[in-house]
């Protein structure tokens, strides 16, 4: 006759078994990003939404900025969209932190409507149907409350589910940064460190990674995860950068032999001015490129599985544009997402 204890241990080595696999039956979603001011898909992106089985895209429609005490400005407004079959859109604006400086309540709430109008006019105006609304801004705590305003009356006059962008800081120090009062959250898990260093990659590095990831425990929200696969070259001059310069392709220079190699295999310097592309480079400017390595983005995973109960099972990856998936290929954002959940 089986004893109680025995019995009690295969009910427990059952349930164990049962859980473990429902884990992993946990179904992965995988979104991505557009950041471009047409929405129209080549061949490969197209390809890539039917591969990862994208039911949807978190497209970019403009930036919000001003200019000191300035009114905020829409920028860089989308243009054509053309929405693939069986695929909705998430319409995602962002927004500076500069624009909320010198801003009363009445301000902020004031912008909420105008950003809802515009998001709304360009919906309808390319017969785009939404049921939710991203806002990316990385507030401060000078400007939380006002950035916490703009959320609560965006979501009051759209009447849509409201979504915004936490860095890794803001989940850390969520009890002086505060929680958005909104509905979803997305952990950006990229753009790490500080731009330009020539010693360190500020898209990701693992040590900061993993030094404020210990913080998802704490955090009284469940997050999707937006990882990075793009990459960028910081074009500096005379150490101050001028800009940066995203899907620019180096290779273009160094056929024309106008770019010298350094110690750092990511930095080059300009040997000869000159004009390419539209863009101006003098001589000794410095071009650094940054972008997050396969092995990168796979610690990456690995790093958020350990805490993957404090997560919820969507992935965005930005973001969706043809060039990238030459440096990350299928395989390996399948091995990502595998990882992870």
């Amino acid at each position: 006759m089986i004893k109680k204890k025995e019995l009690f241990r295969i009910f427990i080595f059952f349930l164990f078994i049962i859980l473990l696999i429902l884990n992993c039956n946990k179904e992965k979603e995988v979104s991505f990003y557009y950041w471009k001011t047409n929405f129209q898909l080549s061949e490969k992106e197209s390809d890539a939404l039917k591969h990862f089985k994208t039911k949807e895209i978190y497209l970019r429609f403009f930036d919000v900025d001003k200019k000191e005490k300035d009114n905020p400005i829409p920028l860089g407004v989308i243009g054509k969209i053309s929405i693939p079959a069986d695929t909705s859109i998430i319409p995602v604006v962002y927004i500076t932190n500069h624009t909320f400086h010198h801003f009363t309540k009445a301000d902020a709430e004031a912008l909420a409507k105008k950003v809802f109008s515009k998001i709304d006019f360009i919906a309808k105006e390319n017969s785009i149907p939404y049921n939710e609304i991203q806002i990316d801004c990385d507030w401060s705590d000078s400007t939380r409350d006002l950035y916490f305003a703009f959320l609560e009356k965006l979501k009051t006059i759209s009447s849509k589910t409201i979504s915004t962008t936490i860095r890794l800081h803001q989940v850390k120090y969520f009890n002086r940064t505060g929680i958005p009062p909104v509905d979803k959250y997305v952990l950006m898990f990229y753009n790490m460190g500080k731009l330009g260093k020539n010693e360190s990659n500020s898209i990701y590095n693992s040590t900061d990674a993993a030094k404020y990831i210990q913080s998802l425990n704490n955090y009284p929200r469940k997050l999707d995860i937006a990882l990075p696969i793009f990459g960028w070259v910081i074009h500096k001059r005379a150490g101050v950068i001028q800009e940066l310069l995203k899907d620019f392709d180096l290779q273009t220079l160094q056929d024309k032999g106008i770019l010298k190699s350094t110690d750092n295999p990511n930095l080059f310097l300009v040997t000869k001015s000159t004009l390419t592309g539209g863009k101006y480079f003098r001589e000794e400017d410095e071009l650094q490129l940054e972008r997050i390595s396969k092995e990168e983005l796979l610690n990456a995973a690995d790093l958020l599985h350990q805490h993957a109960k404090n997560l919820n099972s969507k992935i965005i990856f930005f973001d969706l544009h043809e060039s990238n998936f030459l440096n990350y290929p299928y395989e390996i954002l399948d091995q990502v997402c595998s990882r992870i959940f």
